[in-house]
């Protein structure tokens, strides 16, 4: 998931998507799903909410819960593994973080984990040691 993707390409991948979705949603299929969220946008990263989480503003919580149910638990996780290949540990850990504490995704993922483990990346122990003690109070 590129940071930029010209625009012309986006936009065939946009019609590609949606077309091929359709296709298989006919025949009962739902394998496209997580593709056809990610081409109703106007880019890969471009959502508002997202963008906004990861530049460390705080958008409405309904506005993150939205966000975060349309783009669904295994979307999400990509985009945190992608963010952290790509060495930015620390907007990895702000999206985690998000999840983590969503209600919608309790069970779901690996979010805490993941939060924590960016958090031994950039943080100190200390900071470690009291996100632990926040998540076992």
């Amino acid at each position: 998931m590129p940071q930029h993707v010209p625009v012309a390409l986006w936009e065939e991948f946009q019609s590609s998507t949606k077309l091929a979705h359709s296709l298989l949603q006919e025949s009962g299929s739902t394998q496209l799903c997580l593709l056809s969220v990610l081409a109703q946008q106007d880019g890969v990263w471009s959502n508002n909410t997202l963008s906004a989480i990861m530049s460390n503003q705080t958008p409405q919580t309904e506005q993150v819960h939205e966000y975060l149910e349309l783009e669904g638990a295994t979307l999400l996780n990509m985009r945190i593994k992608h963010l952290i290949k790509m060495e930015s540990v620390d907007k990895a850990a702000v999206l985690a973080k998000m999840c983590s504490e969503y209600p919608g995704y309790e069970g779901k993922g690996n979010f805490k984990q993941t939060y924590l483990l960016c958090i031994c990346m950039t943080k100190s122990q200390e900071q470690l040691m009291e996100e632990v003690r926040k998540d076992t109070a």
